[in-house]
C-alpha cells in the first residue's frame, strides 16, 4: 500500500504545480512588453542634480535591436550632453523573462569597434555583430515589475567584475517608471564599502522631452 502512495500522490499534485507555473508565466507574460515600451528612449540629467562623480551631465539612449530575436536586445549608450556623438559607454543587453523576474544580461562591444552616437536602429544592426559582444559574466541585473508603474532591480552580491572604476567589484541597480530613469553604480571593494560612486543615491535621468 505504501508504495502506491507516492505516485498518486505526483499524480494528484503534479497537475496543480504545472497550473501554477502556467499562471505565473501568464500574468507576468507582457512584462518585457511593458519595459521596452518604457525603456527604449532618451534621457539626460540636465535639470537634475549631479552626483559628484559626474563632471558635466550625461544623455542615455536606449535602442530596441534584433526583434527578431525570443529575447529582448537593446543598444544603450551615454554621452556628455555636450558631445552627443562621442558616447563614453556603450553596452548591449539582453531581458529574458524568468517567471516573475527578468534577467538583464550586460555584454561589451568587441574591443576596437567605433561606434558613433545617435545612430538608428538599422544603422546600429548594420554594425553590431550579436556573436561578438562579450557576456560581462555576474553583472546581470534582475528586474521586477510592480505590475503598475515601477521595474526595479539590481546586480547580486559581490559577482559583477566589470571595474570600469576599479575595486574588487561593482554594484548597479536601476528603477524604471514612466517619468524618469533611476541609475545606481558604485565600484567597491571586497567588504562592499563603496570606493566609486553610490549605491544609495541615484543619478537620475529625465526623459528627454
Amino acid at each position: 500500500m505504501k508504495k502506491l502512495i507516492l505516485p498518486l500522490l505526483l499524480l494528484i499534485t503534479t497537475p496543480c504545480f504545472i497550473q501554477a507555473q502556467d499562471e505565473d508565466v501568464f500574468e507576468h507574460e507582457d512584462d518585457l512588453l511593458y519595459l521596452s515600451e518604457w525603456l527604449v528612449d532618451t534621457y539626460t540629467t540636465e535639470g537634475e542634480e549631479l552626483l559628484p562623480q559626474y563632471e558635466e551631465h550625461q544623455i542615455k539612449r536606449f535602442v530596441r535591436i534584433w526583434e527578431d530575436y525570443a529575447d529582448h536586445w537593446f543598444y544603450m549608450e551615454r554621452s556628455n550632453v555636450s558631445t552627443p556623438d562621442k558616447p563614453n559607454r556603450q553596452w548591449v543587453f539582453s531581458v529574458e523573462q524568468m517567471g516573475e523576474h527578468m534577467m538583464f544580461e550586460l555584454y561589451l562591444l568587441p574591443k576596437g569597434l567605433e561606434v558613433k552616437g545617435g545612430l538608428s536602429q538599422a544603422e546600429l544592426e548594420a554594425i553590431l555583430d550579436i556573436d561578438r559582444l562579450r557576456l560581462e559574466n555576474g553583472c546581470e541585473m534582475f528586474l521586477n515589475y510592480d505590475g503598475f508603474a515601477v521595474f526595479n532591480g539590481e546586480t547580486v552580491e559581490q559577482f559583477c567584475e566589470l571595474n570600469e572604476h576599479g575595486g574588487h567589484h561593482t554594484k548597479m541597480r536601476m528603477m524604471l517608471t514612466a517619468k524618469k530613469l533611476d541609475w545606481y553604480e558604485a565600484a567597491c571593494d571586497p567588504d562592499n564599502k563603496v570606493l566609486w560612486g553610490s549605491i544609495e543615491e541615484a543619478q537620475i535621468y529625465s526623459r528627454k522631452k
